[in-house]
């Protein structure tokens, strides 16, 4: 922020802005969430907490992928770890009009030990053109998928919520992934008002979808233990 603005103008401008508002216009904060942001306190918090940091992948624990994907969109995925009863994010990666085969090969290039690939249930469709599902094509690529059930949207998003208070963040590998998670926000009708568990679609709702593959899914991985997560989230949400 300059001296360019009366300090009674700023202070009118703090009266009429939110605090993240204020923070984003006129402190120039690039890490104050979006308004209507459904992760953006937690991301905050995450921040205060020191977990949005350097976060070494572990040679010794596999690593669990969550995948949205996208034909014309951004397909993203999420490379996380289940350590004790932290879930570490280590990396992070998207791109858009490339098939599986170009994935799978970046998933080979990164040299991770693998677990568990956790992909959205739409992946078994057959394809009209090739009479082949997503899902056959990643086996034949040497990834066995596991399809995260269909669920609601306000399920998957509260099952987010309770991962991020456990989780830490490679800040510079996840990074778009990180901003992703701070802007996803609440859909906004021409009147003004907000749409109730409707998520606007926007750039960040790739990411935001892989992670909500991950946080559904995630109890269908060998890294899930009954009850950990409960144990880790009483009282935050």
């Amino acid at each position: 922020m300059t001296n360019a603005l009366d300090p009674d103008e700023l202070e009118e401008m703090r009266r009429q802005l939110t605090p993240h508002q204020f923070e984003r216009e006129l402190m120039c904060s690039f890490e104050a969430p979006v308004e209507n942001s459904y992760y953006g306190d937690l991301m905050v918090q995450a921040r205060l907490d020191g977990r949005l940091t350097k976060v070494p992948y572990d040679p010794r624990a596999k690593v669990i992928t969550a995948w949205d994907l996208g034909m014309k969109d951004l397909t993203t995925i999420w490379f996380a770890q289940k350590i004790g009863q932290e879930i570490r994010f280590v990396d992070f990666y998207q791109n858009s009009g490339k098939g599986l085969d170009h994935y799978a090969r970046v998933l080979q290039e990164k040299g991770y030990l693998y677990g568990s690939h956790l992909l959205p249930h739409d992946i078994k469709i057959r394809e009209l053109g090739t009479g082949r599902s997503r899902f056959e094509t990643l086996l034949s690529l040497g990834l066995e998928p596991l399809v995260v059930p269909d669920h609601g949207i306000a399920d998957g998003i509260s099952g987010v919520r309770s991962i991020i208070p456990i989780a830490w963040f490679d800040e510079a590998k996840c990074e778009l992934g990180i901003d992703a998670l701070r802007s996803y926000h609440v859909q906004t009708a021409p009147t003004g008002m907000t749409v109730r568990d409707a998520p606007a679609h926007t750039w960040a709702s790739h990411a935001c979808d892989a992670m909500r593959y991950f946080a559904m899914g995630l109890h269908l991985t060998t890294a899930w233990s009954p009850g950990a997560l409960r144990r880790n989230v009483k009282g935050i949400i």
